[in-house]
């Protein structure tokens, strides 16, 4: 579906920086998910990602990006 909208639109998709998350409720942790391909190449799957200045992480907690943000904080001084 993406490589057809991809053709269309004049899109290209880099299949090296594009990474998958898959988001499960605790209940369903151990749930196997398929891989995923884009133009005949595997996507890699990652638990955490960085976007839009905000780390996204598959356990639908904000603590890694809380942290970030207090370590920032006691650099500068205002900690």
């Amino acid at each position: 579906m993406c490589v057809n909208f991809a053709q269309s639109n004049s899109v290209k998709f880099n299949e090296s920086k594009t990474k998958c998350m898959c988001f499960k409720p605790k209940k369903l942790s151990s749930l196997y998910v398929p891989g995923i391909m884009l133009n005949n190449e595997p996507l890699s799957f990652t638990p955490s990602n960085k976007y839009i200045g905000m780390i996204v992480h598959d356990k639908l907690d904000d603590e890694e990006d809380i942290m970030r943000h207090v370590k920032g904080f006691m650099l500068e001084g205002i900690c």
